[in-house]
């Protein structure tokens, strides 16, 4: 998995409002973070990276779309 390209896959998915598609990436995402590979360079400071996208792969995971 190249996290980066999950992580700007899932923000594209957000932007265009396809919220299975962004849960997907989310997920799967989530899974690789979880068994500790590293995560996608979104500023730069790795343990920064890490904690931001953990975070964001939990909320868009959970997400209900009505």
């Amino acid at each position: 998995m190249d996290p980066s390209v999950t992580w700007c896959d899932m923000a594209q998915a957000v932007q265009e409002n396809r919220w299975i598609d962004a849960g997907e990436h989310a997920r799967n995402l989530l899974a690789w973070l979880e068994k500790g590979g590293f995560p996608p360079v979104i500023t730069g400071t790795h343990s920064f990276d890490r904690i931001a996208a953990l975070q964001t792969c939990r909320a868009v995971a959970e997400w209900e779309i009505e």
